[in-house]
């Protein structure tokens, strides 16, 4: 039996139909090394997955604190952090493994996201988010003066999508985690800033390749408010999160 090299960490709350396609995206995806994966089970709905370590919460814990939870059971040495609605390419584990082995001050990597139709997603921001910054990727201004392109060479970064990403478990405990007041977005820009802040590194490899089903739910926008305000005031203080509030609000 291989050594497990690798947990996959998934939070599901809805839509089992795609939770099961990511997962025979994960078994058909061609993986050399040893894995295990973890489903966290945030909804009252009742899972019954073969080959996979099923934690069910209490109730839903949001992203952060379920990924929390789930790599507290985690076996293996690098975390890969992947979102339900999402399908692996071949070898793209493999892929991102083996550009940790060889890049040591590396402690996160991310594949490329595509979309449904197999293209890059055009607008991933992969800068540190600063109050300035957010001013033009979350108002209106950045349709005017912001031109954002996937990554198509392997690059540095400052943060990446927290949809699809691998880190160093070691790094992982060592940063805390994901920070649980953020039940649900803006959780990969704070733990990029606690990573960094630790002397690690960040890179993009395009060529691991994850699609991701994303689409916009305007129900969501409530929780993206309050991540947003508890971001900025966290790491900016509170003028700052405020005026983000009014201006991107």
């Amino acid at each position: 039996m291989q050594k497990i090299k690798v947990t996959i960490v998934i939070v599901f709350y809805r839509d089992k139909n795609k939770l099961l396609k990511c997962l025979t995206s994960i078994k058909k995806s061609n993986i050399k090394l040893g894995y295990e994966i973890i489903v966290v089970n945030n909804s009252a709905e009742s899972l019954n997955l073969r080959g996979v370590k099923h934690i069910k919460a209490s109730k839903n814990l949001g992203y952060g604190a379920g990924n929390n939870l789930g790599i507290k059971s985690a076996n293996g040495e690098y975390i890969f952090v992947l979102n339900p609605d999402t399908e692996i390419l071949p070898r793209s584990i493999d892929k991102l493994v083996n550009f940790l082995n060889q890049n040591k001050k590396v402690a996160v990597v991310a594949p490329i996201l595509l979309d449904s139709q197999g293209k890059p997603f055009s607008q991933i921001d992969d800068k540190e988010l600063t109050p300035t910054r957010a001013l033009f990727t979350l108002s209106f201004l950045g349709k005017f003066f912001l031109k954002l392109t996937p990554a198509t060479t392997t690059q540095k970064v400052d943060a990446v999508q927290g949809s699809a990403f691998m880190i160093r478990k070691k790094v992982f405990v060592e940063a805390d985690g994901f920070d649980e007041n953020l039940f649900l977005f803006f959780e990969e820009n704070d733990l990029a800033k606690r990573v960094r802040a630790l002397g690690y590194q960040i890179f993009v490899n395009p060529d691991s390749k994850v699609i991701h089903y994303w689409r916009k739910n305007p129900k969501l926008k409530k929780y993206f408010n309050k991540s947003r305000f508890y971001y900025f005031k966290k790491h900016y203080g509170l003028i700052w999160a405020l005026i983000i509030e009014l201006v991107t609000g």
